[in-house]
């Protein structure tokens, strides 16, 4: 599809023999299209099914009924020559918790986990002592204004 070459971490460049280049703005557009048929595979079964663009969630009630969805779920990916990451692929109760998108999801709470909001909140405690230290400066520098005034008798 895409004829844009792929560079390798060694710089080389590659010809692509299938996919399209990242960030490819038929990228979204095409997995909806693919993916359309995998949601409906899933809802055919009933499965509780949460998905945005290629990252997907199954809910369900039992290990035994998500550990027996897998095997679906690959069947279905494959139709259309897709499989799932390993890495990525896991059953977790859901008091352990899960990310999706950007959160955290345990015990019925989502919790925002993206990039942006961890180094916020990484940078908040350097910020406030940031400020403090500067206020304790202006306050020491006002005494120290404040003595010099005292000594020429303008306060």
């Amino acid at each position: 599809m895409g004829e844009s070459p792929v560079k390798t971490p060694a710089g080389e460049y590659l010809e692509r023999t299938q996919g399209l280049p990242q960030g490819s703005p038929l990228s979204p557009l095409l997995a909806n299209l693919i993916l359309d048929d995998f949601d409906a595979d899933m809802l055919a079964q009933d499965y509780k099914l949460i998905r945005y663009a290629d990252d997907f969630v199954l809910l369900f009630k039992k290990k035994a009924q998500a550990q027996a969805a897998l095997n679906h779920v690959i069947a279905s990916l494959n139709e259309h020559g897709l499989n799932i990451k390993a890495k990525k692929t896991q059953i977790v109760h859901a008091n352990k918790g899960f990310r999706y998108l950007g959160f955290w999801f345990v015990d019925g709470y989502a919790i925002e986990t993206s990039c942006h909001y961890r180094q916020e909140e990484q940078e908040y405690p350097q910020a406030i002592s940031h400020h403090q230290a500067q206020l304790a400066e202006a306050k020491q520098r006002e005494k120290q204004q404040i003595g010099e005034r005292e000594q020429l008798g303008t306060c």
